[in-house]
C-alpha cells in the first residue's frame, strides 16, 4: 500500500527564515549582556523547573486552587528537598479536594485525588510523591538518579534528546572516569519498556591531544503500532518485535584552554522499526548524521550542528513527547502513517533531508540560566518541519522572583488556519510547557503560580493523553 506523503505548505519557507532570523538576533543580544557564573550550563538540561530546585534544603507547604481540564479543586502539597553532601531527593506529595457534584447536589462526590485528578489506586500514584532522589551530579565519577527524568540527552543528541519519562518514574546512572564511561537509562521501574546504553573512550590521537568514541544503543521493547488501513489489524499495543537504534560519535577537540573548549564532533545513527511497529512487510532501517562545532566555557555553551538523513529517520526520536507517542496508539482504523512516530515508510528514492540545528545554553551573574534550541530541514515529511525549545531558571535578577519555564514545541508548520508564528505558540499534542513564578511576600510567605500543559496516564492505564492544569497557591517556604 503507497503511504501518504506529508509536503510542506508553500509560502513556508520565507516564514522559516524569519523565524531563524528571530532566533539568532535574540541569542546575539542575550550573549552580549552574559557574565560569568559558577554553574555550568550544560547541567541546565537536567534541572526540572521547580522554584526551591536550586536550594540546598528545603520544605514548603502550600494550600491553594488548581484548575484542571477547567474543573476547579482545593490543593494541599508538601514538597520537601534535602540535600546532604552527594545525596540529595525531592518530594511532591500533592493532594487534590474535589467537592460535591453541582449537577447533583445530593450526590456526594467529595474525594481526595493525586495532583493530576486520578483516583489514589494504584503504585504509580504513590511512587510520583517521589519526585527524584539522586546521588552526585551527571559528569561526577559515579551518578545515579532515581524518579523523574527531565531534560536527558545521550551523546550529541542525534537519537536521545530533551527525553522526559512523563509521570512515571525511571533510573539514569553514569560512570565516568578519566579515559572511559557508561550510562544507562530504563523508563519506568513499575514497567520497564525503554532501555538506552552509552559508553565512551577518550585515547591519545596522532594529530589531536585527545579522541573520544561513544557508542549508543537503544531497546525499545513495547512500541505501539501503527495502524495505516482499517483493515489492517497489527495486534494493537502488543508489537512482538522491538524498535532498536543505534550510534556511533567521535570528537576532537581543535582548542582547549582553562577557560574555554572548542570541539568537533560527528555522530552517526541509524533506527531499525520493526515490520509490526510501521505495518509492513520488512522492517525499516533508517539512517541519518550529525556534525557540528561547539564552544563551551564556564558560563556559556554554543553549538552549531548540520544534519542529514533519510526520508523518515526523526532525529530527536526520543524527546519529551517520546513516551505519549510510543505508548499511545489511537483508535483502530484512525491513524495515518507519521501520526506516531512521524515515519514516512516510503522506500521510493529520494534526497537525503538536511538542516541545521542550534543549541545556546548560558548563565547571568550566577541569577539567570537560560538554554534554547532551534531546529529546521528541508525536504518531506513532518520530520523536517522546524522544532523550537527554550529553558529559563530566574533566581537572584529580581530578588522577590523566582522563576522557571521550559517550552519544546515539534512539528511547527504553516496551516490554511494558523499562521507559523500562531502554530508555535499554541498548545496541541506536539508542545510540553512547564511555566511557575514564585513571589516573596515576606518571611516565609510566598505566592505560586504554575502553568502546565504535558502528558499524564489515562484513567484505563492504557497510554497517555495532554493535560492542561492551572494552578495557585500560598505557601511557607524554610
Amino acid at each position: 500500500m503507497e503511504a501518504a506523503v506529508y509536503k510542506k505548505p508553500h509560502g513556508t519557507r520565507r516564514a522559516h527564515a524569519a523565524l531563524s532570523a528571530v532566533f539568532a538576533a535574540w541569542t546575539a543580544c542575550s550573549i552580549a549582556f552574559s557574565a560569568g557564573a559558577q554553574i555550568h550550563v550544560e547541567d541546565l538540561r537536567r534541572l526540572s523547573p521547580t522554584a526551591e530546585a536550586l536550594r540546598p534544603m528545603s520544605l514548603a507547604a502550600f494550600i491553594g486552587m488548581t484548575t484542571l481540564e477547567g474543573q476547579p479543586y482545593w490543593r494541599f502539597e508538601l514538597r520537601p528537598q534535602i540535600r546532604l553532601g552527594e545525596f540529595s531527593a525531592g518530594l511532591k506529595a500533592a493532594l487534590l479536594l474535589r467537592g460535591a457534584s453541582l449537577e447533583d447536589s445530593s450526590v456526594d462526590s467529595t474525594r481526595l485525588l493525586t495532583e493530576d485528578g486520578e483516583e489514589w489506586n494504584s503504585f504509580d500514584a504513590a511512587a510520583r510523591a517521589v519526585r527524584y532522589v539522586e546521588w552526585a551530579d551527571p559528569h561526577d565519577p559515579f551518578h545515579i538518579r532515581y524518579g523523574e527524568l527531565f531534560g536527558t540527552r545521550v551523546a550529541h543528541g542525534l537519537l536521545v534528546e530533551h527525553y522526559s519519562n512523563l509521570d512515571r518514574r525511571g533510573v539514569w546512572t553514569n560512570i565516568n572516569r578519566e579515559r572511559w564511561g557508561v550510562s544507562a537509562l530504563v523508563n519506568n521501574i513499575d514497567q520497564a519498556e525503554l532501555f538506552v546504553f552509552h559508553g565512551y573512550i577518550s585515547a591519545k590521537a596522532p594529530v589531536f591531544k585527545q579522541l573520544e568514541m561513544g557508542g549508543t544503543f537503544i531497546f525499545d521493547a513495547n512500541p505501539i503500532p501503527v495502524v495505516i488501513s482499517p483493515t489492517f489489524d497489527p495486534g494493537y499495543g502488543d508489537a512482538e518485535d522491538p524498535l532498536n537504534a543505534f550510534s556511533l560519535s567521535a570528537a576532537v577537540p581543535l582548542i582547549e584552554r582553562e577557560s574555554y573548549r572548542v570541539k568537533l564532533y560527528d555522530e552517526v545513527g541509524a533506527i531499525s522499526y520493526p515490520s509490526k511497529v510501521i505495518s509492513a512487510a520488512e522492517p525499516l532501517l533508517l539512517r541519518g548524521n550529525a556534525a557540528g562545532l561547539s564552544l563551551e566555557t564556564d558560563w556559556l555553551f554554543m553549538k552549531g550542528e548540520f544534519r542529514s538523513f533519510e526520508r523518515g529517520f526523526e532525529p530527536g526520536l526520543f524527546g519529551s513527547d517520546y513516551e505519549y507517542r510510543a505508548r499511545t496508539g489511537p483508535p483502530p482504523g484512525e491513524a495515518v502513517p507519521g501520526q506516531t512516530y512521524g515515519i514516512v515508510p516510503d522506500l521510493r528514492p529520494s534526497a537525503p533531508t538536511q538542516g541545521w540545528v542550534g543549541h545556546i545554553g548560558y548563565s547571568i551573574y550566577d541569577a539567570g540560566h537560560f538554554a534554547a534550541v532551534y531546529e529546521d530541514y528541508n525536504g518531506e515529511g513532518p520530520n523536517s518541519d522546524p522544532r523550537f525549545g527554550l529553558r529559563l531558571i530566574e533566581t537572584k535578577l529580581v530578588d522577590v522572583i523566582d522563576a522557571r519555564a521550559f517550552y519544546i514545541k515539534r512539528g511547527i508548520r504553516a496551516s490554511a488556519e494558523e499562521s507559523l508564528m500562531e502554530d508555535l505558540v499554541s498548545l496541541d499534542e506536539r508542545s510540553l510547557l512547564l511555566l511557575e513564578i514564585v513571589y516573596h511576600l515576606g518571611g516565609s510567605l510566598y505566592v505560586e503560580a504554575s502553568r502546565e500543559f504535558r502528558f499524564r496516564k489515562r484513567e484505563n492505564g492504557e497510554g497517555f493523553e495532554t493535560v492542561q492544569k492551572t494552578t495557585a497557591q500560598l505557601g511557607l517556604l524554610f
